[in-house]
């Protein structure tokens, strides 16, 4: 086992429950609540060959800042073990160096003469510790072709079989920041590599309960082995949004959830149930839901800089409003 602790200190704008359950990702579970709050303080994820144990911890004098404990296990193909470099690692895949402070102030600016402006600012303080993170492009993709149709729980199971049977298995501690870490030594698994993916067949993908994405996902693995995702970061936003639709199972809404959670791009604005309702209740009040185009939704947001932020927001309070 290789293991490295580090610790980010005096973070603003972070909260890992919103960070983790806002919908982005899927390979993270909750450990602890705050006895005081009832709110998720520690995780446990897996992230670029890596396992994590990340745990929040709030200062009370140190006003709307925390500091975040973190323990790294580093998969047998990482050979170079370096401390810097992996603080690197995560303090990019949290997208720490953004302001989001900032960001939020100019969603409110641009909303405030808005009929929803009372619900942005409440979406936004619901959420206030939310962060996209820059998530890897393949398993990003893989998994959001899964979450077509889907639900959160199953798209989990779908992402956790292909990795248990196909990745990389890491050994983690039994216990770490008085954690108790049994119940997942036996799960921690790598996403498994493009090389592996493309040798599996249509019904290895459906035994991973893919159900009918199996056959898209097939060819779109297929691609993906064959350089598909070579210069694309280099695109603008709609060049990208172009070649990705060109994909098996990646329509416009996957396509969005791809450039935002791995390319962040933050003007992506995904549309599903969720956001198609929190936009009608709160922009279009009155006006029946299923009038309600996604051209007149983004109409509505076309001037806003970063809506994919302002986006997770308003998903996330609403999401967890209607559960």
């Amino acid at each position: 086992m290789r293991k490295i602790e580090i610790r980010l200190e005096n973070l603003k704008d972070t909260r890992l429950e919103d960070i983790f359950e806002n919908g982005q990702c899927f390979r993270w579970k909750n450990l602890e609540k705050d006895e005081h709050t009832g709110k998720n303080i520690s995780y446990i994820g897996i992230y670029n060959d890596r396992a994590y144990v990340i745990k929040e911890l709030l200062d009370k004098e140190k006003k709307d800042m925390i500091d975040l404990d973190i323990c790294i296990y580093l998969s047998e193909t990482i050979k170079e073990v370096n401390e810097e470099k992996e603080k690197a690692i995560i303090y990019n895949y949290l997208d720490i160096a953004k302001d989001y402070s900032a960001i939020k102030k100019d969603i409110l600016e641009n909303t405030k003469k808005t009929v929803g402006y009372k619900e942005v600012k409440e979406a936004i303080e619901y959420g206030k510790g939310i962060r996209i993170l820059k998530q890897d492009k393949i398993e990003t993709i893989i998994s959001f072709i899964i979450s077509a149709n889907n639900n959160i729980p199953r798209i989990k199971r779908s992402v956790e079989y292909l990795s248990k049977n196909y990745g990389e298995k890491i050994e983690i501690d039994d216990e770490i920041f008085g954690i108790n870490l049994q119940g997942f030594k036996e799960n921690m698994y790598t996403f498994p590599k493009i090389e592996t993916l493309s040798k599996l067949t249509e019904e290895d993908l459906k035994n991973a309960g893919t159900g009918f994405r199996a056959k898209r996902l097939v060819c779109t693995i297929e691609k993906l082995n064959n350089g598909f995702l070579e210069d694309l970061e280099c695109l603008l936003d709609e060049e990208l949004f172009e070649k990705l639709v060109l994909l098996d199972g990646v329509g416009p809404k996957v396509a969005n959830c791809i450039m935002l959670f791995a390319y962040n791009r933050l003007e992506s604005f995904p549309i599903d149930v969720w956001v198609k309702r929190v936009m009608s209740e709160v922009f279009f009040k009155g006006i029946e839901e299923e009038k309600i185009t996604n051209d007149k939704i983004m109409n509505i947001v076309k001037n806003i800089k970063n809506r994919g932020i302002m986006q997770q927001y308003l998903f996330y309070w609403r999401r967890e409003r209607g559960k």
